[in-house]
């Protein structure tokens, strides 16, 4: 299957307890393509994955409350959190929504 590739906005979090600090956010690109998933900052790959490589996509839950924020999970037991870069937590919901459906 080609599927076109998609191409996501977000700021990058940095580790689960940075959310609600205010961290220097570093803005890149989530993109799905080929079937993999790849992150890129500042014009270099972070990481790309496979979906067999990924262990979970949903967003981050703080006492029952979305923080508007969401994280991925890989194997390796990297965790990265981001938000979308409208910083709309509808937008970030929908960027959820298209890597779950994508990396199926």
């Amino acid at each position: 299957a080609n599927t076109p590739t998609q191409q996501f906005s977000v700021y990058n979090l940095g580790d689960a307890t940075s959310i609600f600090q205010n961290p220097g956010k570093a803005k890149g690109q989530l993109v799905v393509k080929g079937g993999e998933l790849e992150y890129n900052q500042d014009g270099k790959v972070v990481f790309t994955v496979k979906p067999t490589d990924i262990q979970e996509i949903a967003p981050n839950v703080f006492f029952g409350l979305s923080t508007g924020t969401f994280h991925i999970i890989l194997n390796s037991g990297k965790t990265y959190n981001f938000v979308s870069s409208s910083l709309t937590p509808a937008d970030t919901n929908s960027i959820i929504e298209s890597l779950r459906s994508a990396l199926k």
